[in-house]
């Protein structure tokens, strides 16, 4: 693998892996609205990434590439569909649906592969391909047992698979695209706060503490993940996320005691099955490179 490639699947690791024990975070806020929660995130993540972006000295030059007009566009659809994924997350986990958030996450590699292929031409091997088929009618047979369209799984799936795509064709960096699509939101959520949220000094000290690392754990995943995004394909990326909702649904079952129906057992199921066929497709071809390696 190419060192560069390397670093992509370590960042993706050290991403998603963040985001599986994202719940267990968000709970201690649980008692506050997910809007004003929400609200927070934005304003501390933006804090954050402005003093980077000051210390590293890279404001300007980012200032420079947003005022390009189709890099404009760009941000504001990143941002509406990251700020979309963001409260539907912190919602599903403060009212007891952290099983229906894991299940988006299981469905968003799909989402996010497919649009690989549809916009970026990958093709798709035969191992990779065949876990998509799995993973998808999984799914679909989830969607049946079901009975009903899981509305909060889908977007959260598709804001996710559609904020990695426009990621990936941007030209800004990790830090400075991040701070642009907080920033655009950023006054928004201050006029929310100011209006509608809880007064600061109702807050506890242990409030405050979760609400401002909230900016540090949306800012290292989503640096890694955009960094990934970049080095490595979108349908290995896609495929990676598996990580997440898998924390997910541990936690959501042994930690909060959420119950598992057939329609979950389905979606874990396959999807199980979808990551052990890609897995299988990887290793061959690490083998293969491996060995041309050493036979050059």
């Amino acid at each position: 693998m190419h060192p560069e490639s390397r670093q992509g699947l370590a960042a993706s690791m050290l991403a998603f892996g963040t985001w599986a024990v994202y719940p267990l975070f968000y709970k201690q806020l649980a008692h506050l609205p997910a809007a004003e929660v929400m609200a927070h995130r934005v304003v501390w993540s933006c804090v954050l990434l402005l003093i980077g972006m000051l210390w590293t000295r890279r404001l300007r030059q980012a200032a420079w590439d947003f005022a390009d007009l189709k890099v404009l566009a760009q941000v504001a659809l990143a941002t509406l569909f990251i700020s979309t994924n963001w409260f539907i997350f912190i919602y599903a986990v403060s009212s007891n649906r952290i099983l229906e958030a894991s299940l988006g996450y299981f469905l968003n590699p799909v989402v996010t592969a497919m649009l690989g292929v549809i916009f970026l031409r990958e093709r798709p091997d035969f191992w990779r391909g065949a876990a998509i088929v799995v993973a998808t009618t999984g799914m679909l047979t989830t969607f049946v047992v079901a009975g009903m369209v899981p509305v909060l799984s889908l977007t959260l799936a598709g804001s996710f698979g559609f904020y990695s795509l426009i990621r990936k064709r941007s030209k800004l960096d990790s830090g400075g695209g991040l701070f642009f699509e907080t920033a655009l939101i950023a006054p928004f959520a201050l006029a929310w706060l100011s209006e509608n949220g809880t007064a600061p000094a109702q807050l506890s000290s242990a409030d405050w503490a979760w609400l401002i690392s909230a900016g540090a754990l949306t800012i290292v995943p989503l640096l890694a993940v955009v960094y990934a995004a970049k080095r490595i394909e979108l349908g290995t990326l896609g495929f990676m996320q598996y990580l997440a909702p898998s924390g997910h649904l541990l936690i959501a079952v042994f930690v909060y005691d959420e119950p598992v129906d057939l329609a979950r057992a389905i979606a874990f199921s396959s999807t199980l099955l979808a990551v052990a066929l890609f897995s299988a497709g990887a290793l061959r071809g690490w083998r293969s490179v491996n060995l041309a390696s050493a036979g050059a």
